[in-house]
């Protein structure tokens, strides 16, 4: 960033000096012809500028989501992952797409370590990847079964893959 406002500087600064003895020599005729001087010189830097501001101000709009945004079948769900590179899901964004997922004790007394309920009403309740996908091992509706072969294509394997990768 400061590369290119250094670059755009000193190419404003070579162009007002043009600009300036064309002026001395030529009078008004010479602040027409330089003109054109600015467009080229400035036009590259100007356009990488503005495209560095648009991908910062969307890297700004979407940080809080950055990572965490996955789509099944059109319906948006939140995955956040731990320290251990381990993925969970909200439940609740399960539930829109899982007809009769247990309720969310239930869940816990199934898998205490695979189910966290939020403390307070910012931090939604969350179920682990890898709980989640046994919970649903012996799932026989269509839209489970494919909710679950997504589940661990998209999501756990991938999360597999990165702790494996950090471990070594």
């Amino acid at each position: 960033m400061r590369q290119l406002l250094l670059t755009i500087a000193l190419r404003l600064l070579a162009c007002a000096a043009v600009i300036y003895l064309q002026w001395r020599w030529l009078g008004a005729v010479g602040l027409v012809l330089g003109a054109p001087l600015l467009g080229v010189a400035l036009a590259r830097p100007i356009l990488d500028l503005l495209g560095m501001a648009r991908h910062k101000t969307t890297e700004v709009v979407y940080r809080d989501v950055s990572g965490r945004h996955f789509v099944h079948r059109g319906q948006m769900l939140d995955i956040a992952d731990d320290a251990a590179q381990f993925r969970w899901l909200r439940i609740s964004d399960v539930r829109k797409l899982i007809q009769g997922l247990p309720a969310d004790q239930t869940l816990q007394q199934l898998r205490p370590d695979g189910v966290h309920l939020g403390e307070k009403k910012s931090q939604p309740a969350r179920i682990q990847a890898e709980a989640l996908l046994e919970l649903l091992a012996k799932a026989q509706d269509p839209d489970t079964l494919k909710f679950k072969h997504w589940l661990a294509q998209e999501v756990v394997f991938p999360a597999a893959q990165q702790r494996a990768r950090r471990r070594h």
